[in-house]
């Protein structure tokens, strides 16, 4: 699985398919080169989220593809499932072996890959809508171990990073009250844009595609180059 940290290979971003409801560019991805491409999926996979045949099968059809993805956890996933696969190093930070070709990346780690740096944060909030329907599991909100995590590899770095990937990105651009002074996950999204120095931030989310400045990018069913 994708094992070069040279600039030779391509990345591609895709966010919010909840299984098969929002397939979008999912659908038809083929990559040419399946050993130098790389799909990282910024969220809310839901990959065993339920027991439900829906679930059920998009699991198997994802788990199954030929060629490399990296998952970013959102707030709609199984994340026992996630964090119970078997612990690796991937391109010099720590991930959960889900499948031959399919890693989760964790949250607050630090990772290589092309040559450039990516810092990431998964997870988010659920609403308590997504509760009352079942559709959820603990964990959304993160860990005071994995916040620690985080300031510690920012530090590491040197407050440095090319690009940041989360679930969510907190942006009163685009809603009005995203988060409240307490909220820690909101705390570390003012920390990163105040503190650290990076070139874009990718997130998924809010079920849009758009450029929020030419520093946030948007990504939901449009697939999205790294360049």
């Amino acid at each position: 699985l994708f094992r070069s940290r040279e600039c030779t290979a391509v990345i591609y971003f895709l966010s919010d398919n909840h299984a098969d409801e929002f397939l979008g560019d999912l659908q038809d991805f083929h990559p040419v080169d399946k050993k130098n491409n790389l799909l990282i999926l910024l969220g809310d996979t839901c990959l065993k989220l339920a027991s439900a045949p829906k679930y059920e099968n998009f699991s198997r059809w994802l788990l199954s593809r030929d060629y490399p993805i990296a998952i970013v956890d959102g707030n709609h996933e199984n994340y026992a499932y996630l964090n119970q696969a078997r612990e690796e190093e991937w391109m010099g930070g720590t991930v959960n072996r889900l499948a031959k070709n399919v890693v989760h990346l964790k949250r607050g780690e630090l990772y290589q890959i092309q040559g450039h740096s990516f810092f990431v944060f998964g997870g988010c909030d659920s609403s308590a809508g997504w509760k009352a329907k079942g559709l959820w599991h603990e964990g959304d909100l993160p860990s005071s171990a994995e916040l620690e995590q985080a300031y510690k590899n920012l530090k590491k770095a040197n407050y440095q990073v090319d690009y940041i990937l989360t679930h969510k990105y907190f942006c009163n651009q685009c809603f009005v009250c995203e988060g409240q002074p307490e909220y820690e996950l909101f705390q570390l999204n003012r920390f990163i844009d105040a503190n650290v120095t990076f070139k874009r931030w990718f997130s998924g989310h809010r079920h849009e595609d758009r450029e929020i400045d030419e520093k946030h990018r948007v990504v939901f069913q449009k697939k999205v180059l790294l360049y």
